[in-house]
């Protein structure tokens, strides 16, 4: 095999890792955020417009 084909495949391995590990915490969060949001709609009462408005308004408020 050639070195740039073997330096390829262990970068390809390395990025894979790393993309793993922060697609984890993303989809954590996304599954936390949707359990927040059946809670919120489920206990509480509130709808989903409520609750995307509130959203969009602290994002809104952010940026």
């Amino acid at each position: 095999m050639d070195i740039i084909t073997v330096i390829g495949i262990i970068l390809a391995v390395l990025l894979a890792v790393l993309l793993s590990r922060v697609l984890s915490y993303v989809l954590k969060f996304a599954l936390f955020a949707i359990v927040f949001l059946l809670i919120m709609m489920f206990f509480f009462g509130y709808t989903f417009d409520q609750i995307f408005d509130w959203a969009m308004n602290i994002v809104l408020w952010v940026v």
